[in-house]
């Protein structure tokens, strides 16, 4: 696997992204701001995911230097972005 792999994953992650929330809120014609944070609030927890597992994938193939420890902690607070994502998601879909 080369090295621009995980740096391609990043850019088209953005890329889509950014065409496919730009599509639904235009073709939703959404006015409402707390579906609009919804939105943006999705968007930056996959791209953040996608870079965590991005940084991971260089750090596995050698390309990275970076310490085991801090990788660990890199895959827990990912996790732990999960879990608070998913907790404010229940929170406003049930209130």
């Amino acid at each position: 696997m080369k090295t621009w792999v995980p740096v391609s994953l990043i850019i088209a992650t953005f890329a889509a992204l950014c065409a496919f929330s730009w599509l639904f809120i235009g073709s939703n014609r959404i006015n409402d701001p707390k579906i609009f944070v919804v939105i943006v609030m999705t968007d930056l927890f996959v791209m953040a995911t996608m870079c965590t597992f991005s940084i991971i994938i260089l750090w596995g193939m050698k390309k990275l230097e970076l310490d085991a420890n801090f990788v660990k902690w890199l895959g827990a607070a990912t996790v732990g972005e999960i879990a608070g994502m998913v907790t404010i998601a229940f929170k406003w879909l049930f209130k």
